[in-house]
Protein backbone atom coordinates (compact mmCIF):
# COMPACT_ATOMS: atom_id res chain seq x y z
CA UNK A 1 0.00 0.00 0.00
CA UNK A 2 1.36 3.53 -0.84
CA UNK A 3 2.10 5.89 1.53
CA UNK A 4 -0.24 8.69 1.74
CA UNK A 5 2.20 12.07 0.90
CA UNK A 6 2.41 14.66 3.99
CA UNK A 7 1.00 18.44 2.35
CA UNK A 8 0.46 21.36 3.56
CA UNK A 9 -2.89 23.21 3.79
CA UNK A 10 -2.96 26.53 2.39
CA UNK A 11 -2.61 28.18 5.73
CA UNK A 12 0.99 26.34 6.24
CA UNK A 13 2.04 26.49 2.93
CA UNK A 14 1.58 30.86 3.31
CA UNK A 15 3.08 30.72 6.79
CA UNK A 16 6.42 28.95 4.99
CA UNK A 17 6.54 31.46 2.34
CA UNK A 18 5.93 34.33 4.29
CA UNK A 19 9.04 32.85 6.94
CA UNK A 20 11.40 32.34 3.53
CA UNK A 21 10.06 36.06 1.91
CA UNK A 22 10.92 38.21 5.08
CA UNK A 23 12.59 36.35 6.92
CA UNK A 24 13.41 38.62 9.86
CA UNK A 25 9.77 40.03 10.15
CA UNK A 26 7.30 42.08 7.74
CA UNK A 27 9.30 44.56 5.71
CA UNK A 28 12.53 42.85 5.63
CA UNK A 29 13.53 41.37 2.00
CA UNK A 30 16.74 41.29 0.60
CA UNK A 31 17.52 40.06 -2.85
CA UNK A 32 18.61 36.74 -1.22
CA UNK A 33 15.09 36.43 0.24
CA UNK A 34 13.65 37.39 -2.76
CA UNK A 35 15.02 34.27 -4.73
CA UNK A 36 14.59 32.23 -2.02
CA UNK A 37 10.99 32.98 -2.20
CA UNK A 38 10.59 32.78 -5.92
CA UNK A 39 12.54 29.12 -5.93
CA UNK A 40 9.69 27.84 -3.16
CA UNK A 41 6.98 28.86 -4.80
CA UNK A 42 8.20 27.12 -8.22
CA UNK A 43 7.76 24.18 -6.41
CA UNK A 44 4.50 25.17 -4.36
CA UNK A 45 2.99 26.40 -7.86
CA UNK A 46 4.44 24.45 -10.66
CA UNK A 47 5.01 20.91 -8.52
CA UNK A 48 8.85 21.05 -10.06
CA UNK A 49 11.19 18.71 -7.99
CA UNK A 50 14.47 20.42 -6.38
CA UNK A 51 16.77 18.66 -9.26
CA UNK A 52 14.38 21.06 -11.58
CA UNK A 53 14.01 23.98 -10.12
CA UNK A 54 18.07 24.63 -9.53
CA UNK A 55 18.74 24.60 -13.08
CA UNK A 56 16.21 26.85 -14.45
CA UNK A 57 17.96 29.55 -16.72
CA UNK A 58 16.47 33.11 -16.78
CA UNK A 59 14.98 32.46 -20.55
CA UNK A 60 12.86 29.89 -19.27
CA UNK A 61 11.20 32.25 -17.00
CA UNK A 62 11.72 35.73 -18.95
CA UNK A 63 11.61 35.58 -22.70
CA UNK A 64 11.44 38.04 -25.69
CA UNK A 65 10.56 40.94 -22.32
CA UNK A 66 7.79 39.10 -21.37
CA UNK A 67 7.28 36.34 -18.73
CA UNK A 68 6.48 33.19 -20.02
CA UNK A 69 2.60 31.93 -19.50
CA UNK A 70 3.74 28.31 -19.05
CA UNK A 71 7.08 27.13 -17.69
CA UNK A 72 8.54 24.49 -20.22
CA UNK A 73 10.66 21.76 -18.30
CA UNK A 74 13.58 20.18 -20.84
CA UNK A 75 14.18 16.59 -21.30
CA UNK A 76 17.71 17.18 -20.15
CA UNK A 77 16.53 18.87 -16.35
CA UNK A 78 13.88 16.57 -15.89
CA UNK A 79 14.27 13.69 -13.51
CA UNK A 80 12.59 10.78 -16.37
CA UNK A 81 13.90 12.89 -19.18
CA UNK A 82 10.35 13.79 -19.72
CA UNK A 83 9.51 16.99 -21.13
CA UNK A 84 6.30 18.92 -19.71
CA UNK A 85 4.75 22.24 -20.06
CA UNK A 86 2.93 23.75 -16.39
CA UNK A 87 1.53 26.96 -16.94
CA UNK A 88 1.50 29.29 -14.19
CA UNK A 89 -0.13 30.97 -11.70
CA UNK A 90 -1.13 34.35 -11.67
CA UNK A 91 1.15 34.92 -8.41
CA UNK A 92 3.57 32.98 -10.17
CA UNK A 93 3.74 35.26 -12.98
CA UNK A 94 3.79 38.79 -10.93
CA UNK A 95 6.80 37.21 -9.13
CA UNK A 96 8.74 36.29 -11.82
CA UNK A 97 7.76 39.63 -13.32
CA UNK A 98 9.42 41.64 -9.95
CA UNK A 99 12.20 39.66 -10.20
CA UNK A 100 13.02 41.40 -13.44
CA UNK A 101 12.06 44.35 -12.51
CA UNK A 102 14.09 44.47 -9.49
CA UNK A 103 16.82 42.57 -9.72
CA UNK A 104 17.27 41.59 -13.96
CA UNK A 105 16.21 44.51 -16.06
CA UNK A 106 20.25 46.14 -15.53
CA UNK A 107 21.39 43.35 -14.90
CA UNK A 108 24.69 42.10 -17.41
CA UNK A 109 23.87 38.33 -17.00
CA UNK A 110 23.48 36.34 -20.13
CA UNK A 111 20.09 34.42 -20.34
CA UNK A 112 21.84 31.72 -20.41
CA UNK A 113 22.47 32.35 -16.10
CA UNK A 114 20.90 30.46 -13.70
CA UNK A 115 18.05 32.00 -12.10
CA UNK A 116 19.16 30.61 -8.50
CA UNK A 117 22.76 30.90 -8.13
CA UNK A 118 25.68 30.82 -6.26
CA UNK A 119 28.05 33.70 -6.68
CA UNK A 120 28.64 33.17 -10.21
CA UNK A 121 25.82 32.91 -12.58
CA UNK A 122 26.75 29.75 -14.88
CA UNK A 123 26.82 27.79 -11.24
CA UNK A 124 23.41 27.07 -9.62
CA UNK A 125 23.08 26.46 -5.76
CA UNK A 126 22.71 22.88 -4.64
CA UNK A 127 19.39 21.28 -3.49
CA UNK A 128 20.64 21.11 -0.18
CA UNK A 129 20.55 24.35 -0.17
CA UNK A 130 16.91 24.70 -0.92
CA UNK A 131 16.21 21.77 1.79
CA UNK A 132 17.97 23.59 4.50
CA UNK A 133 15.89 26.69 3.31
CA UNK A 134 12.47 25.19 3.33
CA UNK A 135 13.30 22.99 6.44
CA UNK A 136 14.33 26.39 8.79
CA UNK A 137 11.34 27.98 7.30
CA UNK A 138 8.86 25.00 8.50
CA UNK A 139 11.06 24.78 11.97
CA UNK A 140 10.26 28.36 12.39
CA UNK A 141 6.48 28.45 11.90
CA UNK A 142 5.05 25.20 11.57
CA UNK A 143 7.24 23.57 14.55
CA UNK A 144 8.53 21.32 12.13
CA UNK A 145 10.61 20.29 9.15
CA UNK A 146 9.04 20.61 5.98
CA UNK A 147 11.21 19.11 2.71
CA UNK A 148 10.74 20.67 -0.49
CA UNK A 149 9.30 17.50 -2.06
CA UNK A 150 6.23 18.31 0.47
CA UNK A 151 5.56 21.34 -1.87
CA UNK A 152 5.25 18.88 -4.78
CA UNK A 153 3.07 16.80 -2.75
CA UNK A 154 1.10 19.58 -1.83
CA UNK A 155 0.83 21.00 -5.94
CA UNK A 156 -0.35 17.93 -6.76
CA UNK A 157 -3.29 17.35 -4.18
CA UNK A 158 -4.59 20.62 -4.83
CA UNK A 159 -4.62 19.76 -8.53
CA UNK A 160 -5.91 16.30 -8.23
CA UNK A 161 -9.39 18.07 -6.23
CA UNK A 162 -9.93 19.98 -9.26
CA UNK A 163 -8.74 18.23 -12.33
CA UNK A 164 -7.52 14.64 -13.80
CA UNK A 165 -5.68 12.05 -12.44
CA UNK A 166 -4.08 12.26 -16.37
CA UNK A 167 -3.85 15.76 -16.16
CA UNK A 168 -1.69 15.48 -13.22
CA UNK A 169 0.44 12.80 -14.57
CA UNK A 170 1.10 15.40 -17.14
CA UNK A 171 2.08 18.33 -15.32
CA UNK A 172 4.21 16.19 -12.82
CA UNK A 173 6.03 14.41 -15.59
CA UNK A 174 5.38 10.87 -14.17
CA UNK A 175 6.03 8.10 -16.73
CA UNK A 176 3.25 5.60 -14.96
CA UNK A 177 -0.28 6.63 -13.84
CA UNK A 178 0.63 4.33 -10.35
CA UNK A 179 3.25 7.40 -9.49
CA UNK A 180 0.33 10.01 -9.15
CA UNK A 181 -2.36 7.68 -7.97
CA UNK A 182 -1.15 8.60 -4.55
CA UNK A 183 -2.84 12.16 -4.55
CA UNK A 184 -6.27 10.37 -4.99
CA UNK A 185 -6.13 8.97 -1.27
CA UNK A 186 -8.61 11.60 0.90
CA UNK A 187 -6.26 13.29 3.80
CA UNK A 188 -7.34 15.03 7.11
CA UNK A 189 -8.42 17.54 5.53
CA UNK A 190 -10.92 15.60 3.09
CA UNK A 191 -12.05 13.42 6.17
CA UNK A 192 -12.80 16.63 7.94
CA UNK A 193 -14.67 18.30 5.55
CA UNK A 194 -16.53 15.41 4.87
CA UNK A 195 -17.92 15.16 8.27
CA UNK A 196 -18.56 18.89 8.52
CA UNK A 197 -20.79 18.81 5.16
CA UNK A 198 -23.10 16.05 6.79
Amino acid sequence: MSKIPTILTAEDADRVLNAIRYPKGPGTQTPTSFKNYLCTLIMLDAGLRVSEVIQLKRFMLWTQGNCVKALSVPAEIAKLHRERVIPLTTRLETEITFMHKFMWINCEESQLAYVFHTGRPEHHITARRIQQIVCAAGIATLGRRVWPHVLRHTFATRLMRVTSTRVVQELLGHKNLSSTQIYTHPNSQDLVKAITAM
